[in-house]
């Protein structure tokens, strides 16, 4: 029994030991970490939009960013504990690392941080306007206020009394230390370069924005590379927004890139995507080639997607394109020969469907033949009649609207009758019915002229008068 009594505070004991010993393992493992390759050797500064690749813009060694000037800053923070923690830094402001490296400040939208003991992406981001637009401080007071029993976590005035704006800072070196309550140094920091540690290079440190957040984890070692993410987005133009070729011609279609940064618009410009709404009609290679391969109407785009997200759409621009036969003039009236030829005045616009006679084909307009076509002089017809003995005498009186007569397609309405054949030609023979033994008399195409029409109308009037005078007499 005295045995078992003394084999298990013998056995507890054991256990404690190998736990101590295993802590102090992982510490100095831990320790071990910080010292042997985490530490990042250059800040490398990538440039991107969202959605696009980002693309390195500059790398600095430390000798380099020593050469830029080292600020020497305080910083207060909260850690998860919670406790107060104190860092005497020295390092060069993120503003300035963006200006040497030639970013336009203001186009920044977001910043992320990637360091070298997490591989699976950035560690932590900040926006532009939190990390950079919004004023923090670094409060001196606030270690000799956390820890009393009545600190105002929402509105200590004590702890804020004192405030040093400080700015953000990627740090070569630092004194980082978590004070807690004590008689030696609590709230005191230690100045000399012996306390520099250079093991966690880089670390981002940045001020508070109230003495209660807790904001320590976020204070990343160990910072390797920045991706800054511009706000907005790529534009793409265009040389020309219409292109009308002949089939078979071709033609390159210059696209530009604008971009905050050059370099973005460079890279972005090798990455565009060419395509045809219809490559029966024009095809296009990635360079812009367009080659028009049939007639008709297409769409060439230019488009820049996505590269994290397949088929989303970040910038484009598009070019009407089309396609023209080798004998069409691209739709536009061509002028009729000087008067003499082909019997057209001089100076008349013939439609190109026309076949001379300065008419609208009946078929192409979608109308009878002999109907009238477009905005021309109207005929107007009445009829008077007179019922005698039994007989009706009707007579027919034209009114002519004054006008160019050639063009008029009533005219010839009224003395072909208005009759169609298979054909779509006139039948002028004849204004009733036709028989169905007629034969259809081929097409009429010259023009009724000024001086048939006045001799028509002339006979017209004179029948009319004799029948008048044959009434008169025969009434007596």
């Amino acid at each position: 029994m005295k045995n078992k009594k003394l084999a298990s505070p013998l056995l507890a004991a054991i256990a404690v030991i190998i736990l101590i010993c295993s802590l102090i393992g992982s510490v100095e493992a831990f320790q071990e970490d910080e010292t042997s390759g985490l530490q990042a050797e250059t800040l490398t500064i990538n440039v991107g939009y969202y959605g696009t690749r980002y693309y390195r813009k500059k790398v600095f060694t430390v000798d380099e960013l020593i050469a830029l000037g080292l600020q020497e800053v305080v910083y207060s923070y909260i850690d998860r504990m919670p406790a107060v923690c104190l860092s005497y830094a020295k390092g060069v402001p993120l503003s300035t690392l963006m200006e040497v490296s030639g970013i336009d400040i203001n186009s920044i939208q977001r910043f992320y941080f990637y360091t070298n003991d997490n591989q699976g992406g950035y560690f932590t981001d900040f926006t532009k306007k939190d990390l950079l637009d919004t004023t923090r401080f670094y409060y001196p007071n606030l270690i000799y206020r956390y820890y009393e029993p009545d600190f105002a976590f929402k509105d200590d005035r004590a702890a804020v009394e004192g405030a040093v704006p400080v700015p953000t800072m990627l740090v070569v070196s630092d004194s980082w230390k978590r004070h807690q309550p004590g008689p030696d140094d609590f709230g005191e920091i230690d100045y000399s370069d012996s306390a520099q540690r250079s093991r966690t290079r880089f670390r981002l440190l940045f001020g508070q924005v109230d003495p209660v957040t807790s904001e320590a984890n976020r204070a990343a070692k160990w910072v390797h590379s920045i991706e800054v993410m511009l706000g907005g987005g790529p534009t793409i133009t265009t040389d020309i927004s219409v292109l009308e070729k002949e089939v078979g011609s071709s033609y390159r279609i210059r696209a530009t890139v604008t971009a905050a940064e050059d370099l973005l618009a460079e890279q972005i410009g090798r990455e565009l995507v060419w395509s045809s709404s219809d490559p029966e009609i024009a095809v296009v290679d990635n360079e812009g080639n367009v080659t028009i391969t049939g007639e008709g109407d297409v769409v060439i785009t230019v488009a820049y997607y996505n590269v994290n997200r397949p088929g989303e759409l970040l910038a484009a621009a598009s070019v009407r394109a089309a396609g023209i036969g080798p004998d069409s003039s691209g739709g536009a009236q061509k002028p009729v020969p000087p008067a003499g030829q082909d019997g057209a005045a001089a100076g008349m616009i013939v439609p190109p469907w026309s076949s001379g006679t300065g008419l609208f084909p009946a078929k192409q307009q979608g109308m009878k033949a002999g109907g009238a076509a477009g905005p021309v002089p109207e005929i107007a017809v009445s009829k008077i009649g007179r019922k005698t003995n039994g007989d009706t005498f009707s007579n027919t009186i034209f009114v002519l609207s004054p006008g160019d007569l050639n063009r008029l397609e009533g005219i010839r309405s009224i003395f072909a009758g208005g009759e169609e054949n298979r054909d779509g030609a006139v039948q002028n023979w004849r204004k009733t019915e036709m028989a169905d033994t007629a034969e259809p008399l081929g097409r009429i195409d010259d023009p009724v002229s000024l001086k048939k029409v006045l001799i028509g109308s002339l006979i017209l009037f004179l029948v009319s008068i004799a029948g008048r005078t044959a009434e008169f007499y025969l009434a007596l």
